[in-house]
């Protein structure tokens, strides 16, 4: 599309997640004529976020290098990133900055455009699981961007509903499906084309097994005894079912994957990975049938690809999947967990029929809609 005056866009990413929904408009974003978008980086996570858009080919601008700073606690590390992006905008005076999601750098970009008085578009906006310290802070982050957007670009109607309750004016919404779908297509086709590598330590004749299962738990709110139940879980479930294999796929937190390195490593059929690249989770997930994770993103991916989710959390903004029988709210208790699991592991029938439902969160045009939505407020 032809604009009748330039404009521009900063496009702020900080995690992983950030970067994997945003990959595809910022792609959208850059054909545009007479639209100039600069991708702003953070630093919260730092090679996580450099390999996922590496793998899509995404340039970035300007980085704040957070995360090579002696920032401790959640209060440092946003008060930091309110000037520097203040700073920041201030420099490059953008019509609009879009932000994702609900993590600090999210938060503190708002804010921060919000005293420049910039507009601000927010992806993946209306999520909520109703209670404000779970997810913590990610509900109170999203409810207070809310509170700053000019554009909400809701995933799903029961998001925009979300928005609707908390008083966001209903001109102010679009819904959009959620991007974390056109990364997920967009990728799944370059392993067509691409060569990734496997992770030295797991085979290469077991990329195609059938009966796999995929396993991450790296949120706040479960370090510590959650975590420890979700390990525990884990090693009764190989012993149970010697015919599957379970990865465990580790976090950077140490508060997240030292209990699994301390034990997991008893198990023949255990594979415990590192924190796998883009690339290579997209061929791991690939012939999964069963996903245990207190992932977002996971949740939403995971019916794309037929995978069947047990969510390892006692809240849930992810509402969409749970309603439709595409994953199951368990939390991070041990019988929990080996219920839920040994159910659906004799349920092939039901197991199948997760393979023929749609995904709630979108089928990967997302982004043309929020690239739509928002030309026409540029």
């Amino acid at each position: 599309m032809q604009l009748s005056k330039r404009k521009n866009i900063c496009v702020v990413i900080g995690t992983r997640p950030e970067a994997i929904k945003l990959v595809s408009v910022i792609r959208d974003l850059k054909s545009l004529q007479n639209c100039d978008v600069k991708v702003c980086l953070s630093g919260q996570h730092n090679t996580l976020v450099k390999e996922v858009l590496d793998f899509f080919a995404i340039e970035t601008d300007f980085d704040l290098q957070a995360f090579n700073h002696s920032l401790s606690g959640l209060s440092q590390l946003t008060s930091f990133l309110i000037i520097k992006f203040s700073t920041l905008f201030e420099k490059l005076r953008p019509n609009w900055v879009l932000v994702h999601g609900d993590t600090n750098t999210t938060l503190a970009a708002s804010m921060a455009a919000f005293y420049s008085q910039i507009k601000i578009a927010h992806v993946e906006a209306g999520l909520r699981t109703g209670n404000i310290h779970n997810p913590f802070p990610e509900e109170y982050n999203r409810k207070a961007v809310a509170l700053l957007a000019s554009l909400h670009f809701a995933p799903t109607e029961l998001a925009k509903s979300n928005l609707l309750n908390d008083g966001v004016s209903d001109e102010k919404i679009y819904i959009t499906g959620n991007s974390g779908i056109d990364a997920l297509l967009w990728g799944v086709e370059k392993l067509k084309h691409d060569q990734v590598k496997i992770p030295q330590n797991f085979p290469d004749d077991l990329i195609r097994y059938g009966k796999k299962v995929v396993i991450t738990a790296h949120r706040r709110e479960n370090f510590g005894k959650g975590i420890d139940n979700v390990v525990a879980s884990v090693n009764e479930l190989a012993k149970t079912y010697p015919e599957y294999i379970f990865i465990y796929i580790t976090h950077p937190n140490p508060s997240a994957f030292a209990p699994a390195e301390k034990n997991l490593r008893r198990q023949k059929n255990i594979f415990l990975l590192p924190p796998l690249q883009y690339g290579q989770m997209l061929l791991m997930l690939q012939n999964t049938r069963i996903l245990m994770t207190d992932s977002g993103g996971l949740q939403e991916e995971a019916p794309s690809l037929g995978i069947f989710t047990i969510v390892l959390r006692d809240f849930t903004e992810r509402q969409e999947s749970t309603g439709l029988g595409l994953s199951r709210l368990v939390g991070t208790n041990r019988t929990a967990i080996v219920k839920v699991f040994k159910d659906v592991v004799h349920d092939q029938e039901f197991l199948d029929r997760i393979q023929q439902i749609n995904n709630p969160y979108g089928h990967g045009m997302a982004s043309k809609v929020i690239i739509k939505s928002l030309l026409e407020h540029l």
